[in-house]
């Protein structure tokens, strides 16, 4: 693909306030505006000035969320100030550095200058716009989503899967069984908050919305997630072959209702 197109983003506001910003790769990241500052949540991988762009989208300083430490979602992290992520993403960064180089070569995030945030830490926009810390570790090891508090809108990046399924495969990932107790914990979290809705990290994987196929991450996605660890504990799950494992372990994708995950065995126990 040429620069030309990696420099193309979709660009929609599917509530006020919030602006989504989808790039060449389906890689979406979002600008949330409040009255005295703005925060944007990842920085997708887009090519072209992308902090540029975002910059003149908003009159407001600007902070930045990352959900979790891939290229994709946290490529231009060392044009902003301040950067927040979660200690246990912050532990992995040099190796994620190394990982995506190809990407962030000259423009590496470094540990010192990150600053760290865990669950239900708050990050305050003014105007009643509040946002709240919400770990989800699994994808990796210090993954975490940001809840819109005022809107009850959550951020999930890739914790969950955006539509398609979970990648827990990756380097880093935790174990199954790790993940599920994770999850678990969300789940109670996330249950009474009326009219919650989220946000992946890859909007597009979700299909198109009002067909019978669209797939959003939700409350039934976490729970049906949940389901899909236990019968990949227990060995019971129906599984084929995936083509990207990371290492010379094979991989394997399997489904339950609305949620998929990508696993190795050897983390299944």
């Amino acid at each position: 693909m040429s620069e030309m197109d990696k420099t193309k983003y979709r660009i929609e506001t599917p509530v006020p306030g919030l602006t989504l910003i989808d790039d060449y790769s389906d890689a979406t990241c979002y600008l949330i505006e409040g009255q005295d500052a703005a925060l944007l949540i990842d920085t997708a991988m887009g090519g072209g000035d992308f902090p540029a762009m975002v910059r003149g989208m908003t009159e407001k300083p600007i902070k930045l969320a990352i959900t979790h430490v891939h290229g994709d979602h946290y490529m231009y992290a060392a044009s902003f100030s301040p950067v927040y992520l979660h200690p246990a993403d912050i532990e992995v960064l040099p190796a994620m550095n190394e990982m995506f180089s190809g990407m962030v070569a000259g423009r590496e995030l470094l540990p010192e200058n990150t600053t760290p945030v865990a669950d239900g830490d708050l990050i305050d926009l003014g105007g009643g716009d509040v946002i709240e810390v919400v770990e989800m570790q699994g994808h990796t090891p210090g993954s975490i989503g940001f809840l819109w508090k005022n809107r009850s809108i959550l951020f999930v990046g890739d914790a969950i899967g955006s539509g398609v399924g979970v990648w827990m495969q990756c380097p880093f990932g935790l174990s199954t069984p790790a993940y599920k107790k994770n999850l678990q914990t969300l789940l109670k979290r996330l249950e009474p908050i009326d009219g919650l809705v989220m946000y992946g990290g890859h909007v597009g994987q979700a299909g198109e919305p009002g067909t019978p196929q669209y797939n959003p991450p939700s409350l039934e996605m976490l729970r049906d997630l949940i389901a899909l660890c236990d019968e990949i504990i227990a060995g019971e799950a129906a599984k084929d072959p995936y083509e990207r494992s990371f290492t010379e372990e094979p991989a394997y994708i399997a489904t339950h209702g609305k949620a998929g995950m990508v696993y190795l065995e050897s983390r299944s126990v």
